[in-house]
C-alpha cells in the first residue's frame, strides 16, 4: 500500500509540474521580461487548457504592447524631428491644446521675449501682449477656436529688450483621426517696419489730403474774391 501511494504521489508530483506548475512558471519569466520592456519573448502554449488560454492571451498582450512601444518610439522620434525643425526656424512657432492654451513655444519665440518656457505656457503669453491690444486678439482668437476655422493676429508683443513690436500669427486648427480638434498650429513673424512703414504712408496720405484740401478751399476763396470784384 505504501508503495502505491508514493507511486501515486509521485505520478501527481509530475502532473502538476508538467501540467501547472511548468508552464506558470514560462508565465511568471515572460511577465519579468514584459515588465523589462522585452516584448520579443513568446511564451510556449500546449493544449487547450485555461492554462493554454492564458498564455496566448500573454502572447497577444506582448505583441499589442510591442506595437505600441513601436508607435510610440516613431511619435518621440518625430517630435523630436519637429522641436529641432522648429527651433531652428527664425519664425515664431507654438502648439495649443483643444482648449487654447499653449502647450508649446519654440525658442525663437523665446529669444524675442526673453522669457521661460515656463513663463509663457498656458495662457502666459498675453502678459506679453499690449494692454491696447490684448482684448481684441483674444477675442479673435476665441471666436477662431469656436468656429474651429484658421486665424491671423495681428498685434504688438512685448520684446526682451523691454519695447513692444508688431506681430503677425497665423493659426490653423488640427484635428484627430475622428474629426476630433486636437489643438492649432501657428506661426509668427516679427511685422514691426512693415507696419510703422504703412502708419508713415498713411500719415504722408493725410498730409498730402490736407494741403490737396487747403489748396482747394484757397481755389474757392479766391474764386469768390474775383466774382465780388467783379460784380
Amino acid at each position: 500500500m505504501t508503495a502505491s501511494l508514493l507511486l501515486l504521489t509521485l505520478i501527481h508530483d509530475a502532473w502538476l509540474r508538467r501540467v501547472l506548475i511548468r508552464p506558470l512558471t514560462r508565465l511568471a519569466k515572460g511577465a519579468k521580461k514584459l515588465a523589462a520592456a522585452d516584448f520579443s519573448h513568446c511564451i510556449e502554449v500546449r493544449g487547450e487548457d485555461e492554462i493554454a488560454g492564458l498564455g496566448r492571451s500573454f502572447n497577444a498582450m506582448a505583441e499589442s504592447l510591442e506595437r505600441t512601444a513601436v508607435s510610440c518610439d516613431r511619435l518621440r522620434e518625430s517630435e523630436a524631428r519637429f522641436r529641432l525643425m522648429t527651433d531652428s526656424s527664425p519664425m515664431l512657432v507654438w502648439l495649443s491644446d483643444a482648449e487654447g492654451g499653449i502647450t508649446y513655444f519654440n525658442r525663437s519665440w523665446l529669444d524675442f521675449t526673453g522669457r521661460r518656457l515656463d513663463q509663457e505656457l498656458g495662457w502666459g503669453w498675453t502678459e506679453r501682449a499690449h494692454p491696447d491690444d490684448r482684448e481684441d486678439c483674444l477675442d479673435a482668437y476665441a471666436r477662431a477656436l469656436e468656429a474651429r476655422r484658421s486665424f491671423s493676429l495681428e498685434y504688438r508683443l512685448r520684446h526682451h529688450s523691454g519695447g513692444y513690436r508688431w506681430v503677425l500669427n497665423v493659426g490653423v486648427p488640427r484635428f484627430t483621426d475622428k474629426g476630433e480638434l486636437s489643438g492649432y498650429i501657428a506661426s509668427g513673424i516679427d511685422i514691426d517696419r512693415r507696419k510703422h512703414r504703412e502708419h508713415r504712408l498713411q500719415q504722408a496720405k493725410q498730409g498730402t489730403e490736407a494741403v490737396t484740401r487747403a489748396e482747394r478751399g484757397l481755389l474757392a476763396a479766391m474764386s469768390t474774391r474775383s466774382e465780388l470784384r467783379l460784380t
